[in-house]
């Protein structure tokens, strides 16, 4: 899921100019969100030097941001494991999500112009014709889905609040990925409901806004939950 530059959807706010560090932090930790390296991969510093044409220092500094992050954890004298994704991760991005995005769009039905909620809508109608017409792969639509939950983010006025969502949403996408039920008919569920959410926030009613965004989460959560069971 890459995009020219090294970009991909998930690296919300990536500055132009990056350090090789950066570079390679993101590089590896795209290779993570894809299952290029797959969950309980050990990495090793020496063995990406070489891969990625570096010096071990900067892919060291990378793994230690990774570290951080929780995406790998330190094996002593060996190297670095990509973590697994366990239900219980899953259910804690998703309940900071709920209370995150929930807030947010409560705040967008308040503070966002008219202006900005048709775009929002009218960019969301095309979206919906393309996926009917087959245009719009399960996979692109994640990289739409997540746009669209920063959006709305950034609708509230809350710049920190939509920091923390695009996070979130980077931290589930490697589960998502490999969701059987991100199927064609499922888009168009999401889709649907992504439809009603605007449509309330039109109407500037925030109240339903939340609820049908809590319903939409809440929904999605399960979905994965069960498929990890």
């Amino acid at each position: 899921m890459k995009t020219t530059g090294g970009r991909t959807v998930f690296n919300y706010g990536m500055e132009a100019q990056l350090s090789l560090t950066d570079k390679l932090y993101h590089r590896i930790l795209d290779d993570i969100l894809s299952w290029t390296i797959k969950p309980g991969e050990l990495l090793i510093e020496a063995r990406l030097a070489k891969e990625y044409k570096v010096s071990k220092t900067p892919v060291r500094e990378a793994l230690g941001l990774l570290s951080q992050e929780g995406f790998v954890e330190v094996i002593p004298r060996v190297g670095y494991r990509v973590t697994e994704v366990t239900p219980r991760d899953v259910y804690e991005v998703f309940t900071l999500r709920t209370l995150l995005e929930t807030e947010g769009v409560a705040l967008a039905a308040k503070n966002a112009s008219d202006e900005e909620l048709g775009k929002l809508y009218e960019d969301g109608e095309e979206l919906a014709a393309k996926i009917d017409s087959g245009e719009v792969t399960p996979e692109k639509y994640l990289q739409l889905h997540d746009s669209f939950h920063v959006r709305l983010a950034l609708l509230s006025g809350n710049r920190r609040l939509a920091s923390y969502v695009a996070r979130l949403l980077r931290d589930w996408v490697r589960v998502r990925l490999r969701d059987p039920e991100l199927t064609p008919d499922s888009v168009r569920i999401n889709r649907r409901d992504s439809k009603a959410i605007c449509e309330a926030l039109l109407r500037r009613d925030g109240k339903t806004a939340k609820r049908l965004l809590r319903e939409h989460i809440n929904k999605s959560m399960e979905e994965i939950r069960s498929h990890l069971a």
